[in-house]
């Protein structure tokens, strides 16, 4: 593994936002990781993420699941890479950042995550996570919409999750 001090790389939460619907299940699938990054130290090449299953014999040579290219952070900010949930799955998985250079030496790894799949649609009620940093399941009754999820509707990601609980009581 490349050596780096502490302060110049960190991994920041690991959000499973969302699981990979179903049909009939939320259209809200996403993965989001926070990184700090200003120097991954690839020289040349390019650094990319990529998720694997936590139970891969040798899982930065395994296949990933999803990946993505990133660019170095700067300043004190944070950046952000979003995965579909559906290109990953349901299960346990771990992100590596590695180096575009062959060798898939992984420079930050994140803990495991878990993306679980949505229990049974209830009639009469909308089906999505609790929140961002809280990942359950919860169902919440189509007449109590306005009181609840769509109430704080200040945010993106709490308009979006009411917007598809009115598309669900629809």
């Amino acid at each position: 593994m490349r050596q780096f001090s502490a302060a110049a790389l960190l991994l920041g939460a690991l959000q499973p936002a969302l699981a990979a619907p179903s049909p009939g299940e939320p259209e809200l699938p996403r993965v989001i990781i926070n990184f700090y990054a200003p120097d991954p130290g690839c020289g040349s090449t390019k650094a990319w993420v990529g998720v694997w299953p936590v139970d891969a014999c040798n899982p930065y040579h395994a296949d990933y699941k999803a990946w993505s290219h990133v660019e170095p952070t700067s300043g004190r900010d944070l950046a952000k890479v979003t995965f579909k949930a559906a290109e990953i799955g349901v299960g346990e998985f771990k992100a590596a950042f590695v180096c575009e250079d062959g060798r898939r030496q992984p420079w930050l790894v994140s803990e495991t995550f878990n993306i679980d799949a949505a229990p049974p649609a209830r009639t009469g009620q909308c089906l999505h996570r609790k929140n961002t940093f809280e990942p359950e399941w919860t169902f919440t009754p189509c007449e109590k919409l306005s009181e609840t999820v769509c109430s704080f509707c200040h945010s993106q990601n709490s308009c979006e999750i009411c917007n598809h609980c009115e598309q669900q009581c629809k």
